[in-house]
């Protein structure tokens, strides 16, 4: 009875290393796509901000990563703000309380 326990366990491990890993080689090969993207839109807001405006091509590729500067810092700052409050707050209280509860106030 353990073996098919174990057999069962060994092939579900399997399936999900399986899915785990075809998961990270989607993700990774997404994640390059989207980057090849932005930078071809940039390449392209390049071409577009030295032909629709007066700025020549170092002006272009300056106003672009001024743009992505202010985009960043402004990303940057609402992550801090957001990660500032403490994690799983109500959830280290709730355990708190319990071992409060289990063991006594005096022995926590």
């Amino acid at each position: 009875m353990a073996g098919l326990h174990l057999q069962y366990a060994q092939r579900e491990a399997a399936t999900d290393a399986g899915r785990l890993f075809s998961g990270v080689i989607l993700g990774v090969f997404g994640m390059l796509l989207l980057g090849a993207a932005v930078a071809m839109s940039h390449v392209a807001l390049v071409v577009y901000l030295t032909e629709a405006t007066p700025l020549r091509l170092l002006g272009a590729v300056l106003a672009v990563g001024a743009g992505d500067l202010g985009l960043g810092f402004l990303a940057l700052v609402s992550a801090r703000a957001r990660l500032k409050r403490p994690l799983l707050k109500q959830t280290r209280d709730l355990v708190r309380q319990t071992v409060e509860q289990l063991v006594g106030p005096d022995e926590a």
